[in-house]
């Protein structure tokens, strides 16, 4: 059975292609999932661990991703309450911060996996299945195949486990977090730009292994850096937020137009 809605950016990674997601922090409204669709993104993610966002805000947004053709998920805040909510709301898939641990990462497949895997509580025919009329056994079944659960890599502990963490069954992806781990190995002191690409290499050796997605956060703009990220099996990248959007065009579209004015003035 599969789902009315499929989740393409599921559908895209078992295929070994590369995925690019997009952070929504600023936008409260539908119209950003459509937007992001609009854009070329494959994902979006609301980062409700980063931003004042509520459960309903960021259901709506995934709904609305749902309906576009765009997959969403979520960044939950450091709190297993979050997990299930924003899945019940419309998510297809949860990303977790600070999964330091494979306790730690059991846990979170506890939240966000039905039985036999989990405890996730069936929550009846919602918007992700089209309010389609369907057993709980068989709706349980479709929701836990479309939802892709990820364990953000962020410290040296995180790093130094994810082997373990790769191998808990339930986890589909492990995320690294680039710029909280190179602050963490700041503070370790010593090469930290070699530490970092250490890291890199353990994660990705990691999901190879696991048979899990190697994905990479805070990593942009930089071909040499993304080129030696694929060549280790990186293939999930998130590529920036709504926020830096538009205040990156802004201050271009406002220097553009000072120098015009300059240049006329003159």
């Amino acid at each position: 059975m599969t789902s009315p809605l499929p989740n393409s950016l599921k559908d895209r990674l078992a295929a070994g292609e590369i995925a690019l997601c997009m952070s929504v922090r600023l936008a409260r409204t539908i119209e950003i999932a459509v937007i992001a669709k609009a854009c070329g993104f494959d994902a979006l993610y609301v980062d409700m661990a980063h931003a004042s966002m509520s459960v309903e805000t960021a259901g709506q947004i995934c709904i609305a991703a749902n309906l576009a053709g765009i997959t969403p998920l979520v960044r939950v805040p450091h709190e297993p309450s979050y997990m299930t909510r924003v899945l019940d709301a419309g998510a297809l898939g949860v990303i977790v911060p600070q999964v330091d641990t494979p306790d730690q990462a059991r846990r979170v497949v506890q939240e966000c996996r039905f039985a036999p895997r989990g405890q996730r509580s069936v929550p009846g025919v919602g918007a992700v299945l089209g309010y389609r009329k369907m057993a709980s056994t068989a709706a349980a079944h479709v929701l836990d195949d479309a939802t892709i659960v990820v364990a953000m890599i962020e410290s040296v502990e995180a790093v130094a486990n994810a082997a373990d963490i790769a191998a808990v069954d339930g986890i589909d992806m492990l995320l690294v977090g680039s710029n909280d781990l190179t602050l963490t190995l700041e503070a370790e002191g010593g090469d930290v730009p070699a530490k970092l690409w250490a890291a890199y290499a353990t994660v990705g050796e990691a999901c190879r292994k696991a048979g899990k997605v190697f994905g990479i956060a805070g990593v942009r703009n930089d071909p040499d850096r993304v080129q030696k990220l694929l060549t280790m099996g990186a293939r999930f990248f998130t590529a920036g937020n709504d926020e830096a959007f538009v205040l990156n065009e802004g201050r271009r579209q406002a220097e553009a137009f000072k120098g015009l004015v300059a240049k006329l003035q003159t």
